[in-house]
């Protein structure tokens, strides 16, 4: 199956998908513009690897992205730089919050001591962790309330986990808990605090 895929993959298939890998989070117009290709064949290089099973469409904020699956990282049959945790739901959020406050305040950190981001400002530290509801919660919860920080955000990117987070944080016994602000990652979003 995988040498089938190799074999029918179109040349354009093959180069959409190896932008896929490089820039997972691009939106369908940014990616065709880069690589210089008009909507309409844009679109039917992406419905060849989705037909191939080599991407998933996924919808995230509003914004069609397209993530790799098994088949579509063997097709590539070339190790890919693995861009943080979590999939591509979580990825996006983090980027979304780095780019905002590297643009209006401080500096923004990824993955720094094992949190999701840190945002820090002349003496003043903000930690926030992304929460889908497919990671360990106990374990997510844990680190956030251990962090050293003057505000701690868990941010969650569904209904569904927002009410597993906040019954995690009241049935369990979590460092520093009271100081822990649960809200959906559109509200952060929508209204960014400042430090």
């Amino acid at each position: 199956m995988q040498y089938q895929n190799k074999e029918t993959l179109s040349p354009l298939g093959r180069i959409m998908l190896e932008n896929i890998a490089m820039k997972p989070l691009s939106g369908v117009v940014r990616r065709f513009k880069e690589l210089g290709i008009k909507v309409s064949p844009g679109y039917k290089i992406i419905e060849e690897l989705v037909s191939l099973k080599l991407v998933t469409p996924i919808t995230i904020d509003g914004q069609k992205l397209y993530d790799l699956t098994a088949e579509g990282r063997n097709a590539l049959s070339k190790t890919l730089p693995q861009s943080g945790r979590g999939g591509l739901e979580h990825r996006y959020f983090v980027e979304r919050i780095r780019q905002h406050y590297l643009q209006n305040e401080g500096f923004a950190s990824v993955e720094k001591d094992d949190i999701d981001l840190v945002i820090e400002t002349y003496g003043k530290r903000m930690a926030v962790q992304v929460e889908t509801g497919k990671s360990d919660i106990q374990a997510n919860l844990t680190k956030l309330g251990r962090y050293k920080a003057d505000i701690k955000y868990m941010l969650t990117t569904n209904p569904e986990a927002e009410v597993r987070v906040k019954k995690a944080l009241q049935e369990l016994l979590i460092p520093d808990r009271d100081e822990i602000k649960v809200i959906p990652v559109k509200d952060f979003l929508s209204a960014p605090p400042t430090l």
